[in-house]
Formats: structure tokens, sequence, C-alpha cells
């Protein structure tokens, strides 16, 4: 299911997108194969399930490693290669923002990423902020969730969100889900 962080992984592979190797932990004998696997340390260790980085570690040593084991709630986790690099995970930041703020912060986000080209993996439902800031974007199906597919998103930077080409990629994007058609309702009665 979704909730476990193990059965990602291989929904980003599918979609093309590099991720640190990782391996179920229960017992420190099966994190020590998983090290030699790797190589060693540094590695993150964190529950399969959960969101956050609620009881996150960093382990960087022996004894980082022991302390972890000796701590280590009875819950699944999951060890994973530590990887130096700029990587930005976003899940519905901008979801409850009016769409003033959220267009000033996804202007900044593209400023961030710009200055020091990380990589954005951002979850959202709203398409024209996909189309916004992304390079790709991966359209998923619903329960169970699955890829359904993979868009390049081939327009310049800064992108005009009134222009003919992006609306086009809307409506194109909005086609995949049948939404083309649907009439817009109104928000105001008067």
């Amino acid at each position: 299911t979704w909730k476990h962080k193990s059965s990602m992984k291989p929904v980003y592979a599918s979609a093309g997108i590099p991720t640190a190797r990782c391996h179920k932990v229960s017992t420190a004998e099966a994190a020590r194969v998983f090290l030699d696997e790797i190589g060693g340390y540094p590695v993150i260790a964190k529950p399969d399930v959960g969101v956050g980085a609620a009881n996150t570690y960093k382990i960087e040593d022996d004894a980082g490693f022991e302390a972890f084991f000796a701590e280590k709630p009875e819950v699944p986790h999951v060890m994973e290669e530590f990887v130096e690099a700029a990587v930005l995970l976003m899940d519905e930041p901008m979801g409850a923002l009016d769409s003033f703020t959220r267009a000033d912060l996804q202007d900044k986000l593209l400023e961030i990423r710009s200055s020091n080209h990380a990589t954005m993996i951002l979850v959202t439902h709203d398409v024209d902020e996909a189309i916004y800031l992304s390079d790709r974007i991966v359209i998923m199906t619903p329960r169970p969730g699955k890829i359904s597919e993979v868009m390049e998103v081939n327009l310049p930077h800064p992108r005009d969100r009134g222009g003919v080409e992006f609306t086009n990629l809307r409506r194109e994007i909005l086609d995949r889900f049948h939404l083309a058609s649907a009439k817009p309702q109104p928000e105001y009665f008067i």
C-alpha cells in the first residue's frame, strides 16, 4: 500500500526517478547485510509506515548503529543508503493557500531550484501548478494508485499561465482525466 515507504521505491523507479537503495530491516543482522551491500555508513533508518521525519535516524558509525537497535520501536523500519544530494520532496505544500500566495510561493520555489539546482518531487492535484513547476508530470490512476503516464513539459521558463502552449497542455492533461469537456460550474449565484 501507499502507506509503506518501501512500496514507493518501485513506483519512483517506474517513473524513471532514481532512488536510494533500501531494505526493510527488523534485525541488526539484516541491517548488517544491507550495510555490507551498500558499502557501509552513513545510512538512514525510518519507520516503514508514517509521514514526516518522526523517528528518522541518520546512522554514521557502529555506535549509532548499536544505539538505534537498542532504542528501535517494534515497528517495521526501512534502512536506506544516505545520498548527498539536493532533493526537495513536497506533498501538497500549497494546497491550503489562496491563489495569490500560492503563485508567489511557486515563483520562490522556482528561484530555489534554479539557484541550487535541486531536484524537486512535487505531489499536487492542481494541474496548473504541475505544469508551471514541472519538467515532467507523472499522472497516477485512482485506487490503487499506479502510474498511468509520464508526460514531459517542454515549455520554456518563465512559463506564461495564460499562454496558448500552457493552455493546450492543461487541456491535454484534463483530457487524460476525462475532465476537459466538463462544464465549469459557477462559484457564485446572484
